[in-house]
């Protein structure tokens, strides 16, 4: 790179002849033109830079969004979850009430068998005893 733009200048207020004073005229042109592509050179990497922060920022918004939606959705599932768990346990408690009561059923019901085979031989001893009293008699 040529010399800094100060010192040409200076070299410029000092310059003892028209040519001389034309090539540094002239090198101050090209490190003007040089320090002006720079400057364009850094704007747009600037803009670059700024657009892919606002990105950046526009993007963290959508996942704190997003990330707020799915703690929502996980307290929902949570409570179904336990409502389910309250019904499983509901039904549970259900079943095993009504296999107490089938098995009480079935027991009233076994008794009832028996019951009825003792009341139809007592009926059938008392009918025969009736008939032998009356044959007797």
């Amino acid at each position: 790179m040529g010399e800094p733009l100060d010192l040409l200048y200076q070299k410029l207020n000092t310059a003892s002849s028209a040519m001389q004073a034309m090539r540094i005229q002239e090198e101050i042109d090209r490190e003007t033109r040089k320090t002006e592509a720079q400057a364009r050179s850094n704007a747009k990497k600037d803009a670059i830079l700024l657009q892919g922060a606002q990105t950046n920022i526009a993007q963290k918004e959508l996942l704190e969004e997003q990330l707020k939606a799915v703690k929502e959705q996980n307290e929902q599932l949570k409570e179904q979850c336990s409502l389910l768990k309250e019904l499983y346990e509901t039904e549970k408690k259900q079943s095993e009430d009504n296999a107490k009561v089938t098995q009480k059923s079935e027991q009233d019901v076994k008794h009832s068998k028996i019951f009825g085979w003792v009341s139809f031989v007592v009926a059938a001893l008392i009918s025969i005893a009736g008939v032998l009293v009356g044959i007797l008699v």
